[in-house]
Parts: C-alpha cells; structure tokens; sequence
C-alpha cells in the first residue's frame, strides 16, 4: 500500500520541480539590454543586446549603433547566458555586421559572449576565437 502512495507522489515531486526550473531558464534575459563597450581603438561605444527566450535556447540581435547583427548558437541555463556573433576584423577595426565591409584585408571572426544575469545586469565574457584576450563589460536592461 505504501508503494502506491510513494510513487504518485515521487513523480509529482519530480513533475514540479521540473516545472520550476523550467520557468527560471532565461528567467528575466528577454528583451532589450544596453552596454558601453570599450573598443579597440580605446572609445567606449554604445550597443545594444536584444533577447528572446524559447525553452533553453536564446535568439536575437547585436547591434553597435550603425548595424545589426543576429546572435546564432544562443543559450540559457538558469540565469546563464551564451551566444555568438560573427564580426569582421582589419587591422585595427572592428564590423559587427552580417556581410564584410568593402575594403580588403578583412576577415571574418567568430566572437562568443558568455554572460551571468544579476537582477537588471548582465555580466559579460566576450572572446574572440584564436585569441586568449577576455574582454569584460556590463549590459543593463533598457527601460
């Protein structure tokens, strides 16, 4: 008799803590979020991060003031978050946009951001492939 009671409650148990974590993933990463972002070039510049969360994957955009561009590869685990943006590079210039400027010598570089949800903030890991260097910034939830 105890087993038959035991197990309908068991799964119950499980059912609903299910439940809650699938209601935390990417909790409150939807929408639009704002970051100053240093630059190569030592400027600080306005971007724009937007959201949208389906399950535990995360699509959107990355725009930088003159173009947008969508994320790819995007994730969400708790109040994790990771994507990747594909940006083209020369020298010491960056384009985040979806075709390559006109001029010759740039190539196209794939970036990863890895971020930690903090209230209104997220933290961010930026890196760029083939390079150790991290870059750090903050995004704010827009108002």
């Amino acid at each position: 008799m105890k087993a038959r009671v035991v197990l309908p409650a068991l799964t119950l148990a499980i059912v609903s803590a299910g439940l809650v974590w699938s209601a935390d993933v990417g909790g409150n990463i939807n929408g639009k979020w704002t970051a100053q972002v240093l630059g190569l070039d030592g400027h600080l510049s306005k971007s724009t991060l937007n959201f949208r969360v389906g399950g535990n994957n995360v699509t959107g955009s990355v725009s930088s003031g003159w173009d947008e561009n969508p994320i790819s590869d995007g994730k969400v685990r708790g109040k994790g978050i990771s994507f990747v943006v594909m940006m083209y590079r020369g020298g010491d210039n960056w384009w985040v946009c979806p075709s390559p400027p006109s001029a010759d010598g740039f190539h196209q570089v794939k970036t990863t951001y890895k971020g930690r949800l903090s209230g209104d903030e997220i933290k961010f890991m930026l890196t760029e492939d083939g390079s150790k260097q991290v870059q750090e910034f903050s995004a704010k939830r827009a108002k």
